[in-house]
């Protein structure tokens, strides 16, 4: 997770129940957010990683507590989920309380998460995954109105749309979200999605055999395709330096001019946050 601190100097002045609260958590640490509705306008974020990763729960009611944001009516709340055993299915294939035997056709059962699913619907898909029992708990205590999604809902959603409204989408796109453990990939060409799946890394070159494999698996031409990063990797990262050599077209997520911005959101890369301010 990026530490970031950005705060409206006035944020105290709005009125709280006109904001969106937008939280997300990985297996490193804790972002939130809050925008202005009637501005559409985020006034802050703020990230920071989890001093035990192990028992994140007592430091998660602690962060609650201290921005008062446990207890509180937001115009809106959303949780996002980000952990690497989701499985992507059509709508129509899908079947309302078979969301624990499709996932653990994938992964293996865990006694310690709770099996839930969403609906993607501009794509038509719908999205298992898991939910730790902790934070289930955790939820419920201190965020009853929260809406949970995992983290692939907009990262599917938002680049399906822009696809599909594209004036160019001859090329296919490889959609790549890093976070600090695993990457979501997602290819998309004039049809729709091609490929979507997760993947767990350790090293920059996991992270760059991935995709290359995935470039060899499904024969995508390196002169007519583009790839774009968003997430937590640097634009110089090792990863993207030799991929360049591969690709020609490789680029980062740029801010989105769907939203107004607090001025200090300058001085964030925009594609570390990119698919989590795009909710």
């Amino acid at each position: 997770m990026k530490k970031v601190y950005v705060r409206d100097k006035d944020l105290e002045n709005y009125d709280i129940s006109n904001f969106k609260l937008s939280i997300l958590l990985s297996q490193d640490g804790l972002s939130y957010s809050l925008m202005s509705v009637p501005e559409n306008k985020y006034l802050s974020l703020i990230s920071f990683n989890f001093s035990d990763k192990l028992n994140r729960t007592e430091e998660i009611i602690s962060f609650l507590k201290q921005e008062r944001i446990a207890g509180q009516k937001f115009a809106e709340s959303v949780l996002v989920i980000a952990d690497s055993r989701q499985t992507l299915i059509p709508d129509v294939l899908f079947e309302k309380g078979t969301e624990k035997t499709i996932w653990e056709l994938n992964f293996m059962p865990d006694d310690n998460c709770r099996i839930r699913y969403a609906n993607l619907a501009k794509s038509s898909n719908v999205v298992v995954y898991p939910l730790r029992n902790d934070l289930a708990e955790l939820v419920n205590m201190y965020l009853p109105d929260v809406r949970i999604i995992p983290a692939c809902v907009p990262f599917i959603e938002s680049n399906f749309t822009r696809n599909k409204l594209s004036e160019n989408n001859i090329n296919t796109k490889v959609f790549v979200q890093v976070f600090e453990e695993y990457a979501e990939l997602l290819i998309l060409d004039a049809t729709g999605i091609k490929l979507f799946n997760t993947f767990s890394y350790k090293t920059n070159n996991d992270l760059l055999y991935f995709i290359i494999n995935v470039f060899e698996q499904l024969k995508l031409s390196r002169e007519n395709s583009e790839i774009v990063f968003s997430g937590f990797i640097e634009t110089d990262n090792l990863t993207v330096l030799n991929l360049r050599k591969f690709v020609g077209q490789v680029y980062f997520e740029s801010q989105s001019h769907a939203f107004k911005y607090y001025y200090k959101f300058q001085e964030i890369a925009p594609h570390y946050f990119y698919n989590f301010l795009n909710i």
